[in-house]
């Protein structure tokens, strides 16, 4: 699934990939910390609130209009990558962000979903596939991004300085663009 998204140029359009969103948000995991342990923790609590109000959504149980999730998707991959700056001060409270912001990224995946109109007695099957494949792109770049940048540098005393700052500004600036153009 594509968005259009004017640029800043305000002439051209240019489609933009939303589930870069998504690899945005698990880079962000990855970059504060080097430890698998602590990444796959994250990145569990994440898909456990995701999955939740992906499966709420998509049962109609509730529904908030995309034009209100997406700016907050691009906010909370803004905040988690300024968080990643600040890891003493925030560590008691990234769990409990994390499964919030999972909460919200599930109502945008729900949205996806939705939009590909399928049939009511294909619904528990499409959504547990679109889970799974979800988990799947979730590995996918989680294990990219560990043997790309993890796996040489992790244990560098420069990594935070030099990768994890930087990477996580990056992050931050871009996706605080995409909140102001959603919005």
């Amino acid at each position: 699934r594509h968005t259009r998204l004017q640029c800043v140029t305000g002439v051209q359009t240019c489609a933009l990939p939303i589930w870069l969103d998504h690899i945005l948000f698990m880079l962000c995991i990855f970059f504060l910390y080097t430890s698998w342990k602590l990444t796959l923790l994250q990145v569990s609590i994440f898909t456990i609130a995701h999955s939740i109000t992906l499966i709420l959504v998509t049962l109609n149980v509730f529904y908030v209009k995309s034009s209100f999730v997406e700016p907050l998707i691009a906010l909370s991959i803004c905040v988690l990558g300024i968080e990643n700056l600040f890891p003493l001060k925030f560590q008691k409270y990234r769990l409990m962000v994390i499964f919030t912001f999972g909460l919200l990224h599930g109502m945008g995946f729900a949205d996806a979903l939705r939009k590909l109109a399928l049939p009511d007695n294909k619904l528990i099957l499409s959504l547990v596939s679109f889970n799974i494949g979800v988990e799947l792109g979730q590995l996918v770049v989680i294990g990219t991004a560990f043997c790309c940048v993890g796996f040489w540098f992790a244990k560098k005393d420069w990594y935070f300085r030099r990768i994890t700052i930087p990477c996580s500004l990056g992050i931050s600036a871009y996706a605080f663009y995409l909140f102001i153009i959603r919005i």
